[in-house]
């Protein structure tokens, strides 16, 4: 993960989060004043105020829709900054001053669904939840995002992380370790009826997550007034699971009456998608046409596998040439029409 080093904006207030301080009045407005849990912050937290967040483990508190005690969820629902990787009061000095100060790589920041006794089967649904009225200017940067386990709830899917019809960037995080029966075990982007999503993860590892149906790691679903569009720069891809199609991405809409149709615009700029498995797509699964586009450029795709093989091992070595994916070319990606522009390269040459 890459450490963020953003400057603080002057908008808005600093409410700050950690689970070790003593002081009091808790209302963040210190280190030691920290609210000692980060749902307390998002709950009071207004537009355009920025949360810092001091490194150790968090587990969600508030309860969405009144749907028992797996719904919690951190709740983002305003056009606010949630920035981790701080020290908090245990920094020599009293805590940071700027968001230059941090480093989540030094100092983990851990939101987890883990809620219940250990097992993952009474975890949180959706560990972060973004939905409307958030608008441009919200950001999640800094985070270790864990343990969703989306297995019930409507919708089935976004254990990780839920993007219900919101622009958002997820910057400098890691998504690990969720489970959905469904779609998008770590992230589901869902577009409905009241905006138009367009979320965009820059720096985020998506690792060791598994959907038993499509997309492994995250799945775009649109509705058809609602089209969604979403990119991935400087992203890794790796060991995520779908029972069904796209190991790593799948981006596409369900058809009642046959097979599914197009999804949103889908960029993938420098990112690595590698060791993913799914019955159809290994890597990336994606069908646009028409003014939706897939775009993949300076990216890897290797060792994807489908059906529990290894069915193409990734197009790369000094000189190749890319030529049209064919049909058969399905343990990396499959992109239905053609993608618009696809570009492979050696994975030792990838930075």
């Amino acid at each position: 993960m890459v450490a963020c080093l953003t400057a603080a904006t002057a908008q808005g207030a600093i409410l700050r989060v950690d689970h070790e301080a003593t002081g009091t009045p808790i209302n963040g407005n210190s280190w030691p004043q920290a609210y000692r849990d980060l749902s307390s912050a998002l709950n009071v937290a207004l537009a355009g105020d920025q949360i810092w967040v001091a490194n150790g483990t968090y587990t969600p508190t508030t309860q969405y829709g009144g749907g028992g005690s797996r719904s919690v969820t951190f709740l983002i629902d305003k056009t606010i900054k949630v920035y981790g990787g701080f020290e908090g009061v245990s920094r020599s000095g009293g805590g940071e001053t700027d968001v230059a100060l941090r480093d989540p790589v030094a100092n983990p920041t851990i939101l987890s669904g883990e809620i219940g006794t250990g097992s993952p089967t009474d975890n949180a649904w959706h560990v972060v939840r973004f939905e409307y009225p958030v608008n441009v200017g919200t950001q999640l940067d800094g985070f270790i995002i864990t343990s969703g386990y989306a297995d019930f709830d409507d919708p089935f899917g976004g254990a990780g992380i839920l993007v219900d019809s919101v622009p958002v960037v997820i910057s400098n995080c890691v998504v690990r370790n969720c489970f959905t029966d469904h779609r998008g075990a770590g992230v589901l982007v869902r577009g409905l009826l009241i905006g138009d999503p367009s979320p965009n993860f820059v720096n985020v590892t998506f690792e060791d997550n598994e959907a038993a149906g499509d997309g492994g790691a995250v799945a775009m679903v649109p509705e058809p007034s609602a089209p969604i569009q979403a990119s991935f720069v400087n992203c890794v891809f790796a060991r995520n699971i779908a029972g069904g199609n796209g190991g790593a991405i799948w981006n596409a809409r369900d058809n009642p009456f046959g097979p599914e149709t197009f999804g949103g615009n889908l960029t993938v700029i420098n990112c690595t998608v590698v060791d993913n498995e799914a019955t159809v797509g290994g890597g990336v699964y994606s069908r646009t046409g028409g003014d939706l586009q897939t775009t993949i450029a300076n990216s890897i795709l290797w060792k994807n596998r489908t059906q529990g093989r290894i069915a193409h091992r990734g197009r790369s070595g000094t000189g190749h040439q890319p030529g049209r994916l064919r049909r058969h070319d399905l343990g990396d990606l499959l992109v239905r029409p053609e993608p618009q522009r696809v570009r492979f390269g050696d994975p030792s040459q990838h930075r």
